[in-house]
């Protein structure tokens, strides 16, 4: 299996949205409560999102 980073773009937020409702979580201390923060925080404002990213 490869791996390929990319720039998170609007484009990739399905995919990303999709990982975080499977369980994965960009925090190993407290992963499900910060995949239901980015959860809503997409919902809320997707572009905001990725400005907090950059």
């Amino acid at each position: 299996m490869s791996v390929i980073l990319v720039r998170p773009a609007r484009e990739h937020l399905p995919a990303y949205w999709a990982a975080l409702e499977r369980g994965w979580s960009p925090d190993l201390i407290t992963p499900r409560e910060t995949a239901l923060h980015e959860l809503r925080f997409i919902a809320e404002d997707p572009e905001g999102f990725l400005d907090a990213l950059d």
